[in-house]
């Protein structure tokens, strides 16, 4: 049978857990499989036994020593418990869960840099401490701290990079302060932004479409070789780049593709994942290697009503 574990491996079934909105807690299930062998499923209910996907999230992170282990994301105050049941829905294990009040947008982001789920370099995690802190020179916009916050919800992030002062939207001028509005995202979940297999990038790139908040946004799609003269049309999966002249152009950020330009079959997988988005896209383009980048739209769009 079953036993829920902590992080140790030290077995608490029929205990209780608790996580904070925006946090995140590692546990594990011992015994992950029933007697013929098929993986038991991990799901949140309410006191009751319902399923309740909106107090916590959970996603997978590691299997070892015949023990699946997971995170516990914590998305609204509330009570309810963890169960490990059957495809015939025979719950084998239980814990008691408890989601305690939340912190502010940039703080969780702090608690997913504590927690390991949010990977990124270290001078731009000390941006975001920095932020929280309430530094009079450094600012996040609003929107890429949402956005960062929306796919941790479902899983680990791995960031190349945010701040760079200076460079276009990633370190945006004004005054005496420098505004990240930008970032690059070069895995989710634990796969990687590279562009073998295709349509696992395809995917990839979907869904984090799909976590965007509502909100104008610029997209750069990743292409797989980098730099102002590096370009393989033969592996091109999201725009083509043919030439150096249009490598020197994804270089320089002075490129614009339309939807309808982008190559299939990504191009019908990117149109419904941004029909299901609250994000609006206003800009795309081929940019740089094994990433995807997000900025804030530098020239919004006026939005009528």
């Amino acid at each position: 049978m079953a036993n829920f574990v902590d992080s140790q491996g030290n077995r608490i079934s029929g205990q209780s857990v608790s996580v904070r909105v925006g946090e995140s807690l590692e546990l594990g299930l011992w015994g992950p499989s029933d007697f013929q062998g098929q993986p038991l499923t991990i799901d949140v209910s309410d006191p009751t036994g319902q399923r309740c996907i909106d107090i916590a999230s959970i996603f997978s992170t590691t299997d070892r020593n015949n023990t699946h282990f997971f995170r516990v994301r914590g998305l609204r105050e509330g009570t309810g418990r963890i169960d490990a049941t059957t495809r015939a829905f025979q719950v084998w294990d239980t814990v008691s869960l408890t989601v305690g009040d939340g912190t502010s947008q940039i703080q969780e982001l702090v608690r997913a840099l504590d927690d390991g789920t949010l990977h990124i370099n270290r001078g731009d995690a000390n941006v975001i401490r920095a932020v929280a802190n309430g530094s009079a020179t450094l600012g996040i916009d609003d929107l890429i701290v949402q956005l960062l916050n929306n796919l941790l919800m479902f899983g680990d992030v791995d960031v190349m990079s945010m701040l760079r002062r200076g460079q276009s939207q990633h370190g945006v001028v004004v005054g005496s302060r420098v505004i990240c509005k930008a970032v690059d995202i070069q895995g989710y979940r634990g796969i990687p932004v590279r562009l073998r297999p295709r349509e696992t990038v395809i995917n990839l790139i979907a869904e984090i479409l799909q976590r965007f908040p509502a909100g104008q946004f610029d997209l750069g799609f990743p292409r797989p070789v980098g730099g102002a003269t590096g370009f393989h049309p033969a592996d091109d999966v999201f725009f083509s780049v043919p030439d150096q002249a249009t490598a020197q152009q994804c270089w320089d950020g002075t490129i614009s593709r339309p939807l309808s330009a982008m190559l299939q079959p990504a191009r019908d997988r990117i149109s419904m994942a941004m029909g299901l988005s609250p994000g609006t896209f206003n800009v795309m383009y081929p940019d740089g290697l094994n990433h995807l980048h997000v900025s804030v739209t530098k020239y919004p769009r006026r939005v009528t009503t």
